[in-house]
């Protein structure tokens, strides 16, 4: 079977392994043995079910086939999740224009945090002269959770409702972050 797989045409591989993955025409112990050989591997990557490293500037503009993930979690492959591809963020960080007559507030990504969990981001956003979906893009390349929407409805109505962790970045990154307000 791995020998026809590796003779086949690409389109032809990616419709067999989408086949044999959703479907269920092999068991998944068959499915397993055939993703961990190193030739089959090669061939999912060549194909685009196994994403490039973003430092691989070969295929740059090679889309993935569609269910790819549920294909790689039925033959067993796992994809490494992390930041070492991302670019790292920057020590200082500015949120909205510079106002002659304006404030600053200037903060950790810890403060941010506690700030835009302790009241409505819209709020929050309005009264530091910037839209609500601007400051939410921000925290979004910080790195720092939104609460989502109907979140304060849900705790106005007396849910309690799970706020998350902030998630730790390397040393350096994202130190200090100016927001910048109009009077």
């Amino acid at each position: 079977m791995r020998r026809s797989l590796r003779k086949m045409s690409d389109s032809t591989f990616v419709d067999v392994m989408k086949i044999f993955a959703i479907g269920d025409y092999c068991s998944p112990v068959i499915l397993h043995a055939l993703g961990r050989t190193p030739a089959i591997r090669e061939r999912m990557k060549k194909v685009g079910f196994i994403p490039s490293p973003a430092e691989d500037s070969r295929n740059i503009y090679q889309q993935r086939p569609t269910r790819s993930r549920e294909v790689l979690s039925k033959f067993g492959v796992e994809i490494r999740k992390g930041r070492k591809g991302a670019p790292p963020l920057p020590r200082f960080v500015q949120i909205g224009r510079q106002h002659r007559d304006g404030q600053e507030v200037k903060a950790d990504r810890a403060a941010l945090f506690e700030l835009i969990w302790s009241e409505p981001v819209e709020t929050l956003a309005k009264r530091w002269g910037l839209s609500g979906r601007g400051l939410a893009k921000a925290c979004q390349r910080l790195q720092i959770p939104v609460p989502p929407r109907g979140f304060w409805a849900k705790v106005q109505s007396g849910q309690r409702m799970r706020r998350p962790r902030l998630p730790e970045l390397r040393p350096g990154d994202a130190e200090e972050i100016v927001i910048r307000a109009p009077q």
